[in-house]
């Protein structure tokens, strides 16, 4: 038994290593839960490997192993050209696009790939060495029962394998199960084809209740979007103690045409950059990036490096949260500057799950200024994720060493506030910036007075357009009606993009 055991160690091990190289989990993590995720995992692959070892006789679990060394080293040459997972969808759908560049991946293969070879020759020796012993077929079922059984309980107590369908990722529920459950949860998730043919129908919908009545923004030949996480309307002008929480904030918001708007989280937080990247309604179903075969032709990246503008996308999350990678690729951007970007070249920290805003953001403006001619960045915060503390706590304000998530909102926007209005000042002159919440924060504290503020149960967010050098509060008109709720963050996307094919012919 001690081949057996050793063989399913070994092949327990190699999955287990496959999967942490090429499963990053994207989501906000902290405390224990990377050191659970990794056991769990591994306890799940042990299982498997022991039911194949039961289940399965010599000479088809030699061809299994076999196999699994070709598909290990296949996981990991995708993973490093696409700096992704994976998806059971993207294999389905792109197989043939896969077949047409298979001498890419064999360009890609790294000596060190054949560690693979040299396992696949240890397992073969166990396997066919004069110790093995079948398991047997009563041993493979029921680690196969113990398997689907732990699957369950994971399932309903610790991570739900239906949020595939809404925010979560092949990396992030594969760091828990591994890819095959990840995968069942796919094919069992998401039809791809109604998913489609649903957005399509959505994006026909059209919200222009600003272009018609509002001064058109003033666009200038450099353009940035910045997008804030969990920025409330109510945070601007919100003081402590008589202090306020978001200074710089409220500076700009008093030389900026300024609009309170509904910001619907429906799908997550990327139907924000979403809507302000296309102008038009995202999928009311699933996050939009999700749906292989959505069309983005028409965005406003297209659009603006028709007309001669370079185009830059930095965030400081994985690009596979929210598969945003594979979908700013097709917008059309020039760049991407994710994580593993940051991670890569080494231009900025990583804490926790993302770069910290205040580094994150002092990266965008001198990347921005360091580039010529006309330029457009897009740059998305993270710091300000719920639970709100994946930030350097020394650095609280308000409340210092609280264990509440609503006062760790209040000390997390002023840091990120303050790393805003570094961002502004550090741009170039005439520079239009749009900044925006991509949702509310869902926080609110009795005893301080703190409300969100609602439009028929939809959160409000800031939506700012503001001009380095120059104050544009002068030239809205709409000055109460655009605060009073009624306007969607479509609504001022779209002003917004008639605003840029104005002054720019695109």
């Amino acid at each position: 038994m001690s081949a057996v055991l050793a063989l399913v160690v070994l092949c327990a091990a190699e999955a287990w290593l496959v999967q942490e190289r090429t499963l990053l989990a994207p989501q906000a993590q902290g405390g224990m839960d990377p050191i659970v995720d990794r056991a769990l995992r591994f306890g799940l692959d042990l299982l498997a490997c022991g039911a194949l070892a039961g289940l399965l006789p010599r000479p088809i679990l030699a061809l299994a192993f076999a196999g699994a060394a070709v598909f290990h080293v296949f996981l990991i040459v995708y993973h490093d050209y696409f700096q992704q997972p994976l998806s059971l969808l993207v294999l389905l759908n792109q197989r043939r696009e896969g077949a047409q560049v298979t001498d890419a991946g064999f360009a890609l293969l790294r000596p060190w790939h054949f560690i693979f070879v040299v396992a696949l020759g240890i397992k073969l020796l166990l396997l066919f060495g004069p110790g093995w012993q079948a398991p047997g077929w009563k041993t493979g079922l029921g680690c196969l029962a113990v398997y689907l059984l732990s699957v369950l309980i994971i399932n309903r107590q610790y991570q739900p394998l239906a949020k595939i369908a809404t925010w979560e990722t092949v990396g992030g529920l594969g760091a828990v199960y591994g890819y095959l459950p990840a995968w069942a949860a796919e094919y069992a998730c998401i039809d791809n084809d109604a998913l489609l043919a649903r957005a399509l129908a959505r994006a026909q919908e059209d919200s222009d209740r600003l272009t018609p009545v509002e001064t058109p923004a003033p666009i200038a030949d450099r353009l940035a979007f910045l997008q804030v996480e969990s920025l409330d309307w109510s945070i601007l002008g919100f003081r402590i103690r008589g202090e306020e929480v978001t200074p710089e904030l409220n500076r700009l918001a008093g030389r900026a045409m300024t609009f309170a708007v509904q910001a619907d989280k429906r799908t997550g937080l990327l139907d924000a950059d979403f809507t302000a990247l296309m102008g038009r309604p995202p999928s009311g179903d699933v996050p939009t990036y999700k749906i292989l075969g959505y069309p983005y032709a028409g965005s406003l990246v297209e659009r603006l490096r028709a007309v001669g503008f370079g185009t830059t996308a930095v965030h400081g999350v994985s690009g596979e949260f929210f598969s945003r990678r594979p979908a700013f690729e097709r917008m059309g951007f020039d760049r991407l500057i994710f994580r593993e970007e940051f991670e890569r070249l080494g231009a900025a920290p990583v804490a926790g799950w993302s770069v910290p805003d205040d580094d994150l953001l002092q990266f965008a403006a001198m990347d921005f200024s360091a580039r010529p001619g006309r330029q457009f960045q897009l740059a998305i915060t993270a710091t300000s994720h719920i639970p709100f503390h994946n930030y350097d706590k020394s650095l609280a304000r308000f409340f210092p060493g609280s264990a509440s998530i609503a006062e760790n909102y209040f000390d997390v926007m002023h840091y990120v506030d303050r790393a805003i209005g570094r961002y502004v000042e550090a741009l170039p002159p005439e520079t239009t910036v749009v900044l925006y919440g991509d949702h509310i924060s869902k926080v609110e504290h009795a005893s301080l007075g703190y409300r969100q503020a609602l439009w028929e149960g939809v959160g409000l967010v800031p939506f700012l357009v503001l001009e380095t050098g120059r104050n544009l509060s002068r030239l809205q008109r709409t000055l109460e009606t655009a605060r009073d709720g009624h306007l969607t963050l479509l609504d001022a996307a779209q002003w917004v993009h008639a605003s840029v094919a104005l002054q720019h012919g695109c």
